[in-house]
């Protein structure tokens, strides 16, 4: 027993010793988290881009309108009965053009509307990870509202700070 002390008070000894510098060198993850919903709506390139968007989709709007006026007077005339063979060609020519670009004006919004969604994820995915080199956080959480963060204290958001980050790099005053 008295041989086998000196080993136990070591291995003690070393033991505490290796669990005080575990302990001691611990560091504290810096982590907070952005509401991704603000984040995305208020970026700057988001809002030019869906100004964009809105631009083309009321262009395109406008000449659907032009045609329907067209198709709405040859209408009336074949529904007066005054409409020509000309006329009634006319009206089933503008008809199946109007359905062409309908669908055609459809599907290219939703393109570009995907388009645009993409190159904003990119680019603030580009702008998030270089704001959490910089700031130095092990990890920056979304809180998108579907379970992935459920809560956290206020002073953990950081989407504000992201969000002027973010917009200041699009506008490229930052780097």
């Amino acid at each position: 027993m008295k041989q086998s002390l000196p080993w136990i008070l070591l291995s003690i000894i070393l033991g505490s010793g290796l669990i005080f510098q575990t302990i001691s060198n611990k560091q504290e993850l810096k982590t907070a988290y952005v509401t991704n919903a603000k984040l995305y709506a208020e970026f700057q390139l988001s809002k030019d881009l869906n100004a964009k968007i809105q631009e083309v989709q009321l262009a395109r709007k406008a000449i659907m309108d032009s045609l329907g006026m067209q198709l709405t007077q040859l209408e009336k005339r074949l529904v007066d009965k005054t409409a020509t063979e000309q006329d009634k060609a006319e009206f089933s020519r503008m008809s199946n053009e109007y359905r062409l670009k309908q669908q055609q004006f459809t599907e290219d919004n939703a393109l570009l509307t995907q388009q645009y969604q993409e190159q904003i994820s990119n680019q603030l995915n580009q702008y998030l990870k270089d704001f959490t080199a910089a700031n130095e956080y092990d990890y920056i959480f979304g809180a998108t509202g579907d379970g992935s963060l459920m809560g956290a204290k206020d002073a953990y958001n950081v989407t504000d700070l992201v969000l002027n980050y973010a917009n200041q790099r699009y506008k490229g005053v930052a780097k």
